[in-house]
């Protein structure tokens, strides 16, 4: 197994949602029918500054709470889908006027090839398959003065068309345990010769054909043309079943496609379906918006385009509906022109005026157009369309003019709605849409200022202005620094926040102590309502709530917050906590939910970090040199004689980053050796031997620079009689 670990990938405060999301392919070791099972686990501390651990085998501990998930994925050689283009799967009845392409597309495995395709497609009865779109095999018109059905009516395919080999209408059930009933359908079949279809690892292949919503019905032929022919297809002799007219209940039509490969890995044939559903319309309205983002004050247009089908002699006492939520105030005469907070002089009016615009007790409002009663709107005939548009305002506040209303606040969302009723040649007919708007949301930012040797004297953070910031790392700090940090907030320009909470976990071996100061930076916006809580700073927790009474933060604001730390015991830390400084945020949204942001910055730690090795570094006979000079410090096991002068060094290596001042070093002499046999002239300088101990003590002067190295030795003559 690979195990791929997210450490500290999020904070979950209540009613909020965090995820992760990856891709994986296989190596090549599994094959088709292989199963692979990927199992995912998440694991939390309720302690903000300690990881749950893992083994390398992936297990963990040291965690509070979690949860597990499993998911198999079955590997097939190829994969069929079927789409059709109309918004909402929403298809206007038309088979002249309204003919839509479907598009087969068949993905295939990144292993080896598939081969021998055939493919199988159901089309309901109450839908006509067109081919290619360009024939007629109708004996006549579809209704008086209809005309062929093609050529001239087909839509632009953005894939080749292929005949098929057989057309054939059948009654059955085409896919058994499947959700189609057994009825009626138009079985299209394009075999292994008329696809001739090899398909290549990670080859798409893609295929459209043309199919429309007739008047009636498809029914099996009297007397079918040959399924070979193709003539049972663009052919409206046999569609003399019920009418497909839109009542107050939509008509679904669910096409069933099936293909069927081979697999050139293990010879066998294998299948994969699709289903592909649209509703028929006699009138239908769709509604969209010129833009997506809230944003207080913003004027945004919405479009309702309301569209007949090509059997609809005369739709009328159509009356389209908008209810525009709270927070939106729709714009133009009829509605709130000349109050406070839509009044902004010449206001985008709409494209048609409103029938009726009325303000609801919950702030939404109520939009009527009777079409039958306006300029420029009227009754609909066959294949018409009409479009609507008007403009909102967003509001300030929701409910305007409640005295203890809401701002609009970050990551707020809302759907405007659109009713449609109608009678259509004396049927009543319905339709719906929407279209939806999102609040964006805040940046934050950690900041830790840099080097203090490279910062003005004395160092203070004062408001941070005279201060070289970084928002990752800042060095180099060591014990009894001060190390400053800034916080950042930058509120979204046109809108509130609500509950902005700015929680900063100072790091190990940091206190936030009596010494220590906090302010707010010269970025700060005047005015902003600022309130601590450092109830809980011994445990390392300082809290600032951004708002006023009501928890809101208004609109375009912005606020730095500067406070240092004292390092008092750096090395207080443990394997595997957080060593940063943690900047946690959060904010909520008008339905409650929370949103967390978070940010870090660490301090460097800096300090001399000095290692000791001991060796003999030369050994004198008489007048003779027998070993060394040594350039390793570590060289042991010399062999001596009686008299023999041999020379210790002790090398002094400083890795760490800052310089090393007032070394100590102290050296016991072995049992049988004193400071009797130790040449006093040899000790290097400031130490000295007192009983069986060298001894370089105190401010001795003995300094190595960060990444540097020293040495200290002394002269031993080995005693006579030693054996």
């Amino acid at each position: 197994y690979t195990t791929l670990l997210w450490e500290n990938v999020a904070d979950l405060p209540p009613n909020s949602t965090q995820s992760v999301s990856y891709t994986y392919t296989h190596d090549g070791s599994y094959d088709v029918g292989a199963t692979i099972d990927n199992d995912a686990s998440a694991y939390v501390n309720s302690d903000p500054r300690f990881i749950p651990k893992f083994d390398p085998g992936g297990v963990a501990s040291d965690f509070t709470g979690n949860d597990a998930d499993s998911k198999t994925t079955l590997l097939v050689p190829f994969v069929l889908e079927k789409a059709e283009p109309n918004t909402e799967s929403e298809l206007l009845r038309g088979l002249h006027d309204h003919q839509t392409p479907y598009t087969l597309e068949i993905s295939n495995n990144f292993l080896n090839n598939t081969t021998s395709f055939q493919i199988e497609d159901w089309i309901p009865a109450g839908m006509e398959y067109l081919l290619c779109g360009g024939v007629d095999n109708s004996s006549g018109d579809e209704y008086v003065g209809s005309g062929p059905i093609n050529p001239g009516n087909a839509p632009a395919l953005s894939n080749p068309c292929i005949q098929p080999t057989t057309v054939d209408t059948v009654d059955l059930d085409p896919d058994g345990a499947g959700p189609l009933p057994s009825a009626v359908y138009t079985h299209v079949l394009w075999d292994t010769a008329t696809l001739g279809l090899t398909m290549t690892p990670g080859a798409i292949w893609r295929m459209d054909y043309v199919a429309a919503i007739p008047m009636n019905a498809n029914e099996l032929f009297s007397t079918p043309p040959a399924p070979g022919s193709l003539l049972q297809g663009a052919n409206i002799d046999n569609n003399t079943g019920p009418s497909t007219q839109e009542t107050t209940g939509e008509i679904n039509n669910t096409n069933y496609a099936l293909a069927a490969g081979q697999y050139t890995g293990d010879g066998i044939t294998y299948t994969d379906d699709a289903y592909e559903s649209v509703s028929s319309e006699d009138i239908s309205i769709h509604k969209g918006v010129d833009n997506g983002t809230i944003g207080q004050g913003n004027i945004d247009t919405w479009t309702l385009l309301v569209e007949s089908s090509e059997y609809v002699g005369t739709a009328n006492t159509i009356v389209v509906t908008d209810t525009t939520p709270d927070g939106l105030c729709p714009l133009g005469p009829g509605t709130n022109e000349g109050t406070a907070e839509c009044d902004f002089g010449a206001e985008p009016a709409p494209s048609h005026p409103y029938t009726s615009a009325t303000e609801n007790a919950d702030g939404t409002w109520t939009l009527v157009w009777d079409f039958d009663s306006t300029a420029g709107l009227g009754a609909m005939g066959r294949s018409e369309s009409r479009t609507v548009t008007f403009s909102t305002l967003v509001r300030e506040f929701y409910q305007e003019g409640f005295a203890d209303a809401d701002p609009v606040v970050a990551e707020d969302s809302w759907r405007n709605t659109v009713d449609l009723t109608a009678v259509a040649d004396g049927r009543d007919v319905l339709d719906e849409s929407s279209a939806g708007q999102e609040a964006g949301s805040l940046t934050i930012l950690k900041e830790v200022a840099d080097d203090p040797a490279s910062q003005p004297i004395p160092f203070t953070c004062g408001d941070g202005s005279a201060l070289t910031w970084d928002p990752l790392l800042g060095s180099d700090y060591a014990p009894g620094d001060s190390a400053c940090w800034r916080l950042t907030v930058t509120f979204p320009g046109n809108l509130d926040t609500a509950d902005a909470v700015i929680t900063d976990f100072i790091p190990v071996g940091h206190e936030y102590t009596a010494t220590d100061s906090w302010t707010t930076g010269p970025g700060t916006t005047a005015g902003i309502i600022v309130t601590p809580d450092f109830t809980d700073s011994a445990n390392g927790i300082l809290r600032w709530a951004i708002g006023d009474a009501g928890g809101f933060t208004e609109v375009g604001q912005r606020i730095e917050i500067v406070f240092s730390t004292s390092i008092v015991a750096p090395n207080d830390g443990f394997p595997g906590d957080l060593k940063e400084n943690l900047m946690k945020f959060s904010h909520t949204n008008t339905n409650g939910a929370v949103f967390p942001l978070r940010d870090l910055a660490d301090a460097l730690w800096a300090e001399p970090i000095v290692d000791l090795t001991k060796g003999v570094y030369e050994v004198v006979r008489g007048a003779t040199t027998i070993e060394g000079p040594n350039t390793d410090p570590n060289v042991d096991g010399v062999n001596v004689i009686e008299a023999d002068v041999v020379t210790y060094r002790l090398t002094l290596d400083n890795t760490g980053t800052r310089t090393a001042n007032d070394i100590e070093v102290m050296d016991n002499l072995p049992t049988g050796i004193s400071c009797t046999d130790v040449v006093a002239a040899s000790i290097t300088p400031p130490g000295v031997c007192v009983g069986s101990q060298l001894q370089w003590l105190g401010a001795t002067g003995i300094t190595v620079v960060a990444g540097g190295s020293g040495f200290v030795e002394y002269d031993v003559i080995v005693p006579l009689g030693v054996a």
